[in-house]
């Protein structure tokens, strides 16, 4: 079922389109529930580590892929993030770009080199600089990192730091452009300059 073939949930199973709905009995009672397909590709940004958020879009939505275009704030060594929990995908594929609030220590260690995606916890993956992945046809590349604007006032290692921003051997991991085309590019911030043709 597409995007465009979309179920609202109903309390009696019954045909929607010429497709029957998957049935599931409720474990309370003997009205059948109708699971809902996922669907959708949503992009977000700035999560800063509010995981109760991004659970409650991905129980409202029900979407099969979150893309979060960086301040993910995934490792995080600053004493407000320990306790936080933990992303519940409930099956939905999130995918993050580091942004410039992220701990580029652990973000950009040799355990995670540039242009790999690496699954970091069931469902959750980092996309590293110049890693792409395609989705329903669709192809992204994804370019983190930024230049924080509040770094005076943040303690480096800890809650900023130096390599924030894309490094060279980062820009070298880019594809060629006739490595073939990107359809969308996921960045936490905006180029200085680029070409249109």
């Amino acid at each position: 079922m597409n995007d465009c073939e979309w179920m609202e949930a109903v309390q009696t199973a019954k045909i929607i389109r010429g497709k029957r709905p998957m049935i599931q009995q409720e474990k309370r009672g003997k009205r059948p529930m109708i699971q809902q397909e996922k669907k959708g590709v949503y992009i977000v940004g700035d999560v800063h580590g509010d995981w109760a958020r991004i659970n409650s879009f991905i129980n409202k939505k029900n979407p099969k892929v979150v893309i979060i275009a960086g301040d993910v704030a995934y490792f995080w060594r600053h004493e407000p993030l320990v306790n936080r929990g933990k992303i519940k995908t409930n099956g939905t594929k999130v995918y993050w770009v580091p942004g410039n609030h992220e701990n580029m220590d652990i973000v950009k260690s040799a355990k995670y080199p540039p242009g790999g995606i690496y699954e970091v916890d069931e469902n959750v993956f980092m996309c590293a600089f110049g890693s792409t992945l395609t989705i329903d046809g669709k192809t992204f590349l994804f370019c983190g990192g930024a230049d924080s604007i509040d770094k005076d006032w943040r303690i480096e290692g800890k809650s900023w730091w130096r390599n924030e921003t894309i490094q060279n051997n980062e820009f070298y991991a880019l594809p060629e452009p006739d490595d073939g085309k990107s359809d969308n590019v996921v960045s936490h911030t905006k180029p200085n300059l680029f070409h249109l043709k």
